[in-house]
């Protein structure tokens, strides 16, 4: 019997990344301070202990992501439960591993308990039971403070499993969190792709049809252009293209409508200092162009320029796409949700892909509209932004 495939997206995240490192070192550093500001200690003693504890959590955190990071592939082929298992009991026995190194050399009195600022006196008495009990003159009063080794352990590694579990438990809702915006996402990708226009359809059939009469060869041609689209609509919604594919699409695209509307449509492409490898979700400039034609061009009885320009700095890119408008007391016979339909579904992959550094704004008088694309450069496909 084969196994299930595994999924796409861990459950666990990539404990070799430094950003993961700072985040556990960080957290590891406040529970630190809360352990040693605590009501519990010899007054005078927290400077001292606060190292020790934060050289503890320091090495339990960095030790257990670096496992974690050397396993990961391993954990990776394992289902979502056995791996937050293994994961979990390996802290445990790190932190079990490093209590028993603390008791030996840092915690045991006999071992390296010295005289400390507010302590008077340190004095160790044997037990009948084996054990030890330290007493402390502090400011001319004895205290007894028992020592017991299974109660130090039992005391770490509640700490470390509580913290544990809670950290499994973010892990889980966000993997869950994020599965969800990849369905979203590709519900959203896959809707835009399989939305065709029915006015565009009905106008390229009706545009092909009249050519066949006239001229059989552009006919072929504009067939071609309506397959390119057909295709682009049937393909995979997760996958990325390069800029030079999705420009291509589009000029697929405004051919069939430049047989519709002759020269009343004309588009000025500047996009000569935008590298043309970079990735972006498909079928992002189509619809875009399909909105500025359709509410732009079509209404003007004289058609219009639509300006497609770009910049780039190495690190992002910006495409503008503007298109003119009406004059707002011009009668427009389409005015309807599509044209936010489609920035809005721009939009959301824009962001689930990139994260911050992807978002679509928009600019408008009462002459233009321009809508504004940016995203980071990027020519290797890679897993969407979290």
């Amino acid at each position: 019997m084969s196994l299930p495939p595994l999924p796409k997206n861990p459950f666990l995240p990539n404990f070799c990344h430094w950003r993961l490192w700072l985040a556990g070192l960080t957290l590891s550093q406040l529970l630190a301070f809360i352990i040693v500001l605590s009501p519990v200690g010899v007054p005078g003693y927290q400077i001292e202990m606060l190292l020790q504890v934060s050289l503890f959590t320091h090495a339990v955190t960095l030790t257990s992501a670096l496992l974690l990071c050397l396993s990961r592939r391993w954990l990776d082929q394992q289902h979502d439960p056995l791996a937050a298992a293994l994961s979990y009991l390996l802290v445990l026995l790190i932190t079990a591993v490093y209590s028993h190194i603390a008791w030996t050399y840092v915690v045991n009195p006999v071992t390296l308990l010295g005289p400390a600022p507010g302590l008077d006196q340190l004095v160790v008495t044997p037990m009948r039971d084996g054990k030890q009990q330290l007493a402390i003159r502090v400011q001319g009063e004895f205290s007894l403070v028992p020592v017991r080794y299974h109660l130090f352990m039992i005391r770490n590694l509640g700490i470390s499993a509580i913290l544990g579990a809670i950290a499994l438990r973010y892990l889980y809702l966000s993997y869950q969190w994020r599965l969800k915006t990849e369905a979203e996402a590709e519900f959203r990708v896959q809707a835009l792709q399989s939305r065709i226009h029915p006015h565009f359809l009905f106008n390229s059939m009706n545009t092909i049809a009249s050519l066949t009469q006239i001229d059989a060869n552009l006919a072929e041609q504009a067939v071609e252009d309506l397959s390119e689209l057909f295709r682009a609509s049937l393909g995979d919604a997760k996958k990325r293209v390069t800029l030079q594919d999705e420009l291509r699409l589009c000029k697929h695209y405004l051919h069939i409508e430049g047989l519709r509307m002759g020269t009343r449509l004309k588009v000025s492409w500047q996009l000569d200092t935008v590298p043309k490898d970079a990735l972006l979700p498909s079928l992002s400039l189509q619809p875009l162009l399909e909105n500025a034609i359709y509410y732009g061009i079509q209404p003007l009885p004289e058609g219009g320029t639509i300006l497609v320009t770009g910049l780039s700095d190495g690190h992002d890119i910006k495409i503008d796409i503007e298109n003119p408008l009406p004059p707002p007391d011009a009668p427009i016979e389409r005015r309807g949700s599509g044209y936010h339909i489609a920035l809005s579904n721009v939009q959301q992959r824009l962001r689930f892909y990139y994260g911050r550094r992807g978002h679509l704004e928009t600019d408008q008088n009462e002459s233009y509209f321009r809508v504004s694309l940016r995203f980071p450069y990027e020519t290797t496909p890679a897993s969407p932004s979290r």
